[in-house]
């Protein structure tokens, strides 16, 4: 990815490696976990197939909701999305959320935060004009 970046790209790239290296043998494994996936799964399908853009479900229903259909959960929850326009390699998804350009980089913060400590994820396709996939993760401690 620094490969092919631009110059403007290239100082959040920087502090997204720099930031990664703080965490070095700071962080265990994360344990997969079929109700965060199914939930995951849930919500690509129902944007998907709808074409929205939005951490809520046509239904109303927030990520938490999604979740609680499968297991109750009382500890950390968090979920994000990434929308593509192309089939994309696992490896360029979570460079993409790692370098997180946004002001508040929560993407980042969340996938290296020591509390989370199961995951689910789901990909799918996306009928948004502008969409063509999306993924979704769900990170929970």
């Amino acid at each position: 990815m620094l490969n092919s970046a631009s110059e403007k790209d290239k100082p959040s790239i920087q502090e997204a490696i720099t930031f990664v290296q703080s965490h070095k043998g700071k962080l265990g494994p994360l344990n997969w976990n079929d109700c965060l996936s199914k939930s995951a799964s849930d919500h690509v399908s129902d944007i998907g197939e709808k074409g929205l853009i939005s951490h809520q479900g046509s239904d109303g229903t927030s990520f938490k909701d999604r979740v609680e259909r499968y297991a109750l959960w009382g500890g950390a929850l968090y979920e994000t999305i990434l929308y593509q326009v192309a089939h994309t390699p696992a490896l360029h998804i979570s460079a993409e959320w790692l370098v997180d350009d946004g002001p508040t980089k929560a993407n980042r913060k969340n996938l290296m935060a020591d509390h989370h400590k199961e995951i689910g994820i789901a990909i799918g396709p996306h009928s948004h004009e502008d969409v063509n996939f999306s993924t979704v993760i769900k990170l929970a401690g």
